[in-house]
């Protein structure tokens, strides 16, 4: 069932519901939501704690299976080779690489079951493939400034042998992402202007073929095209993604087709008391970001694309520093 929210249809109403919900909620809202006009820029239309730091849960995947398709542009048919996943990689939580017996997939069936499903046994082993800091590199480089990887899934639960790898700052999640760097990401995903074409083609397969449908999908009609990575933790819940609004629909406040859209994370504890809500900057930003390829920015091929990102991060207290991604 969905929850009897308003129907909302410009920009002015959607900030004042972003701020209503987050005054309700007992913990901290991360909102950034945008029109991309290019890779580096947006029209904000809502954004609160966009350049935050979140606990990542699964969203982290996202910069991996960037740094992946990078590592192979120019040698695609690679991803076809098998890759056996390690007994250590192997954890439970979402997926089902680690119920499987035989587990030699390939590198891409790797990729696509880390994003459709949230494999966590299948995250870890391109974790392994890429490397941490190659994965880190390649997310800075597409301006995620805030997003970080510093252990695997599962890696602080269960009988494992992972370690977690290096440092990060205390009182924060080892694994961390914000809603603007999400944005930067899915913008460059739709403006395709650092890998090949064929590499984007791939690359969004199974971020159109997600599975987890309990956030951003659930109050979509059904002709609405997205991409998307939801996460979950006890004390989190994330979706970041872009959608497309239907042909022909007419338009609206926005400024685009109009979307209507609800946000409804999980709280974990009862509403807190209204407090003001903080002022919201401009509607125009600059995004930081290199481009290693020197690619010409494409046009959008004149699409209604709206870029939605969400990133939810409730908590109560200090943050979890170590807690572990279901999926």
């Amino acid at each position: 069932m969905r929850p009897d929210t308003p129907a909302i249809d410009r920009r002015d109403e959607l900030v004042k519901y972003v701020e209503s919900y987050a005054d309700r909620l007992d913990g901290r809202l991360g909102v950034f939501l945008g029109f991309p006009r290019g890779p580096d820029e947006f029209d904000v239309v809502a954004e609160r704690n966009a350049e935050t730091a979140f606990a990542a849960a699964s969203t982290i995947k996202l910069p991996i299976l960037y740094a992946l398709y990078d590592e192979y542009d120019g040698r695609l048919g690679d991803l076809e080779e098998s890759r056996e996943i390690a007994a250590e990689n192997r954890v439970a939580g979402s997926g089902l690489y680690h119920l499987l017996d035989s587990t030699a997939p390939s590198v891409e069936d790797l990729a696509r079951a880390m994003i459709a499903v949230s494999d966590n046994a299948a995250t870890n082993e391109l974790v392994d493939l890429l490397g941490m800091d190659r994965i880190e590199e390649t997310a800075a480089d597409l301006g995620m400034e805030r997003t970080r990887l510093r252990r695997k899934m599962m890696s602080t639960v269960g009988d494992n042998d992972l370690e977690l790898t290096g440092d990060w700052p205390a009182g924060e999640p080892a694994n961390a992402t914000a809603p603007a760097d999400c944005a930067r990401l899915f913008a460059d995903l739709i403006y395709r202007t650092t890998l090949s074409d064929a590499a984007y083609d791939r690359l969004s397969v199974p971020l159109r073929e997600q599975k987890h449908a309990m956030l951003f999908p659930r109050y979509l009609p059904m002709d609405v095209e997205r991409a998307h990575k939801t996460g979950q933790l006890p004390s989190a819940a994330l979706d970041t993604g872009y959608v497309e609004p239907p042909a022909g629909i007419r338009r609206g406040g926005f400024g685009r087709p109009p979307l209507r859209l609800s946000l409804q994370p999980r709280p974990c504890h009862r509403p807190r008391p209204r407090r003001p809500a903080p002022r919201l900057r401009g509607v125009r930003r600059r995004t930081r970001r290199r481009h290693r390829r020197g690619r010409r920015h494409r046009r959008n091929r004149g699409r209604g694309v709206f870029v939605a990102v969400a990133s939810v991060g409730v908590s109560r207290g200090a943050p979890r520093a170590r807690i572990a991604s279901p999926n």
